[in-house]
């Protein structure tokens, strides 16, 4: 039987799934993870979406950010494929190296985009992870994970402030034709988007420092948002960098 390869990015609001057949991703696709899901809940929304997946053997290479979710999701996964997953933290011997305090505390998530940022661009780069929370994460010349910045992510944002006001309404996010809005809606557009737009620029130029150039990449669910107004930036846009890192942790271990 032929195998492939399945990549699980479980995220704090979705989880994100890829098939590869070497490096060639042939499917992708995403489930809500947390706010309205329990465990069990997606473990039965994932059984019903493998139905539709081509009848062969799979390997999986599994990262995750809600340990809550573990103890029943990398079960099912060992029991789905009929053997043990690769479960991505820090410590396995991998290409990336590490100039930071503590290699413990680099999310696995953290590891899978850099990897496979590394894999497609010259470093130092620049990459936006922009999920629930945005990360900015930088790799130095030498391609080592030189740090990041974590700020509330777009949706986060946007969602808390219009929680804790009165008056705001209950606007659903949108992008805005303008930075200057002219309705309340226009103006929590405008303040979300192109705020968060400017904070990514920001930490942009501010870890680019007086290099020439620097491969600035897009990835994460908020990302759509941002894209549209950043065509006057060169931007690189990954929305599977993190399935596409999985996979190349995959290949290094040569498992």
């Amino acid at each position: 039987m032929e195998k492939s390869l399945l990549t699980v990015d479980l995220g704090n609001t979705r989880i994100n799934l890829g098939v590869f057949e070497g490096e060639k991703l042939l499917v992708s696709f995403f489930l809500p993870s947390k706010e309205t899901l329990t465990p069990r809940l997606l473990k039965e929304k994932l059984e019903k979406k493998f139905l539709a997946l081509p009848k062969r053997k799979y390997l999986v290479v599994y990262s995750s950010v809600v340990p809550s979710f573990d103890e029943v999701l990398v079960p099912f996964f060992e029991s789905w494929s009929g053997q043990k997953i690769l479960k991505v933290d820090s410590s396995l011997p991998l290409s990336l190296k590490f100039k930071i305090d503590d290699r413990n505390e680099v999310g696995s998530d953290l590891i899978a985009a850099s990897i496979g940022a590394k894999s497609l661009y010259k470093t130092p780069l620049f990459i936006a992870d922009m999920g629930t929370a945005a990360k900015y994460i930088y790799l130095d010349e030498e391609g080592a994970f030189r740090g990041l910045a974590i700020a509330s992510g777009l949706s986060l944002s946007y969602e808390a402030l219009l929680k804790r006001t009165g008056t705001l309404g209950n606007n659903e996010l949108s992008i805005p034709e303008k930075a200057l809005g002219t309705n309340t809606r226009a103006c929590l557009d405008s303040g979300a988007i192109f705020g968060k737009m400017y904070e990514a620029l920001g930490f942009y130029q501010t870890f680019k420092g007086q290099k020439e150039e620097m491969p600035f990449i897009l990835t994460g669910g908020d990302s759509e948002y941002l894209l549209p107004l950043l065509n006057d930036f060169s931007v690189q846009y990954e929305p599977a960098l993190l399935l596409k890192g999985l996979q190349k942790i995959y290949e290094e271990l040569d498992l």
